[in-house]
């Protein structure tokens, strides 16, 4: 088994990014990603940890998610993957060695899910998982066995819906796969990316630019910046696998 973690990088430097790849690191062979013409030394802290890079010269992602993750698939696939897991760099799996016990095991699609949660707030104590909407814990098929490549089917739904939004990050034929019933890893992944209250009104207006109902409901855009009486939230135990990194974590999210 060849399991490579792949993920698309854009000014992620003074965020999670570090701690990302450090956990990707305990369970992955090996990390490839896409930097997006970072200008914040995204590059040079990948470079460091290993992770082999391909560099935007200009921005792709925001013009066009769905080429922007073609080229980052094709890039992953020249490292000769026997499975892979795409994440976004304000991401964490709970449990990554259980995620790779599962991936080693059997499964009818070869597509494994993971649940993903929404960390709207933490502290010390726990981390506080959305739960209202569409934000509400759901499992997410973002883990596979890559397919046999000389099969010309295969090919053909290898590939990136060619959409500027919302395209999903795993091939189309992966994605049809994992709705037929994708396996359970037995973990989680946690998305950081609205828990710093200081930078959601910036990515909030961000993804209104970029989408502007065209792709997500704006009933749910407007949901990011719900006043907090209107957030249903349930609380979790920081994962074992991040006693370490806690503090980090923290200093990031209240900095």
């Amino acid at each position: 088994m060849k399991l490579i973690a792949s993920l698309i990088c854009r000014n992620e430097a003074q965020r999670y990014l570090g701690i990302c790849i450090e956990s990707l690191l305990t369970f992955c062979d090996e990390i490839r990603a896409v930097d997006d013409d970072s200008v914040d030394g995204s590059h040079s802290i990948m470079k460091k940890l290993g992770v082999k890079v391909l560099r935007n010269d200009r921005t792709e992602f925001f013009e066009h998610e769905g080429r922007a993750r073609q080229k980052l698939l094709e890039w992953t696939m020249e490292g000769n993957p026997t499975h892979c897991v795409v994440v976004d760099c304000d991401e964490i799996i709970a449990d990554g060695r259980q995620l790779r016990k599962s991936m080693e095991g059997p499964s009818k699609w070869g597509v494994w899910s993971l649940v993903m949660e929404e960390v709207w707030k933490a502290d010390e104590r726990a981390l506080s998982i959305r739960q209202d909407g569409g934000w509400q814990a759901h499992p997410v098929p973002i883990a596979f066995a890559v397919p046999n490549m000389n099969d010309r089917r295969a090919r053909r739904h290898y590939i990136i819906p060619d959409r500027a939004l919302a395209c999903g990050r795993v091939p189309a034929g992966i994605a049809m796969q994992g709705n037929r019933g994708a396996t359970p890893s037995g973990t989680s992944i946690l998305h950081f990316g609205w828990t710093c209250e200081a930078d959601r009104d910036e990515r909030y207006q961000r993804y209104v630019k970029h989408d502007g109902g065209n792709f997500h409901a704006n009933t749910h855009l407007e949901s990011i910046m719900w006043d907090g009486s209107r957030v249903h939230l349930s609380e979790r135990k920081w994962p074992e696998s991040m006693k370490d990194v806690k503090a980090g974590m923290l200093g990031r999210i209240n900095g």
